[in-house]
């Protein structure tokens, strides 16, 4: 019986690791501004980078 709680708290964490990189792999590919909430001044046009920081 101690083989299989092994085996099940072995799945466990390996499900566990799993479950984060997961969402860690779907965070990377989200753009930066999602993730901390404004725009970056480099998604602007030149011009528009000019304009903005002059304001």
């Amino acid at each position: 019986m101690g083989e299989t709680t092994a085996k099940r708290e072995w799945f466990e964490v390996t499900v566990r690791q799993a479950r984060l990189v997961s969402h860690a792999l779907r965070e990377w590919g989200k753009p930066r501004q999602l993730l901390m909430g404004g725009t970056p001044k480099t998604a602007l046009a030149p011009q528009d980078r000019a304009n903005h920081a002059n304001q």
